[in-house]
């Protein structure tokens, strides 16, 4: 072999070399990329469940509490159990005119993993007319959510009594019921986390003093000196008596073929009777006839044209126009 062929066989072996090579490390690469993929997705998956597990048990946690705060299992009694406890809450307000009505039960279902549906709990509705003060109704509500049951208020209506300050109260009530409950015969007297404040006279010193239902009364307008009288002055003259707002036009006539009409001046105790272009003067009345009509007279009253019509009074003018 010659040197040149030794070159040339070299030269080829290194550009094999360096095509191996580049692959096998491409390849693993590659392969170390996948691994790496394929651990990040499972450590996705590994997270996303210890999710789902953590959400599992504290859902698990909240239906073990809601147990205890539910009303018992049997829909019937726990309707009858409940309604006696209401009374009982009534009884301690002192409210009055007490009447406690129950409901159906109304069952609240979904359809679960095997594609049935399955009934998760039950509402029992109920419906309280009471009447009595808003101390007393405080002291109601106070108690309502003081003790920790799975019930709501979700409507309350407030008819206050006029010249009194006792109101007519109906309160429509939920109350839950699931059927895995733990609640015997007695309801949970556990003591809610629920209030804003801890006490009962902090929500009857607020809601009291406000007396919430009471009808508004605006304070009183603020005190001003009163400015002292303004210099007395003589009270104007009355204004001059004018007949003419008496004459009444009484009649419109025909004589000999001339248009007359007849003017009762009452106040004067006389009538007139002018023909066109006849001057009519009655107090400051000044005025000369320019047509008569059968329902109306048109005068000329300086320079203005006006029309009276008949049984109106000579101060019941429409204004025409400008004379000529």
């Amino acid at each position: 072999m010659t040197s040149r062929e030794k070159r040339l066989a070299l030269f080829a072996g290194l550009a094999i070399g360096s095509f191996v090579g580049w692959y096998l490390f491409d390849s693993i690469g590659q392969s170390i990329e996948r691994k790496q993929n394929e651990i990040a997705y499972l450590e996705e998956e590994i997270s996303d469940k210890e999710f789902e597990i953590e959400v599992g048990n504290r859902s698990a946690r909240e239906v073990s509490e809601w147990e205890t705060k539910s009303l018992p299992a049997q829909t019937d009694f726990a309707r009858e159990l409940y309604q006696r406890w209401l009374l009982k809450q009534v009884e301690a307000a002192k409210l009055t005119k007490a009447n406690v009505e129950a409901g159906r039960a109304l069952p609240i279902s979904r359809v679960n993993a095997k594609r049935q549906r399955e009934v998760v709990y039950h509402v029992l509705p109920f419906t309280v007319s009471v009447r009595g003060t808003i101390g007393q109704l405080s002291d109601f509500l106070y108690q309502f959510y003081q003790l920790d049951h799975l019930h709501q208020v979700k409507r309350m209506s407030v008819k206050t009594l006029q010249d009194s300050q006792l109101l007519d109260l109906v309160f429509t009530l939920e109350s839950v019921v699931l059927p895995t409950s733990v609640v015997g015969e007695e309801l949970n007297e556990e003591v809610a986390d629920r209030l804003a404040w801890n006490t009962l006279d902090s929500y009857k010193d607020t809601f009291v003093a406000r007396n919430m239902f009471a009808a508004y009364v605006p304070p009183p307008p603020p005190v001003r000196p009163t400015p002292p009288p303004p210099p007395r002055s003589e009270p104007p003259a009355p204004p001059a008596f004018d007949p003419s707002k008496y004459a009444i036009i009484t009649a419109i006539l025909e004589v000999d073929n001339e248009p007359e009409v007849w003017i009762n001046s009452r106040t004067e105790g006389r009538v007139l009777r002018r023909y066109e272009g006849e001057t009519v003067e009655i107090g400051p009345f000044r005025a000369r006839i320019m047509t008569i009509n059968p329902r109306e007279v048109v005068f000329d009253i300086e320079g203005e044209r006006y029309r009276v019509g008949l049984g109106k009074s000579l101060q019941e003018q429409t204004r025409i126009s400008s004379g000529i």
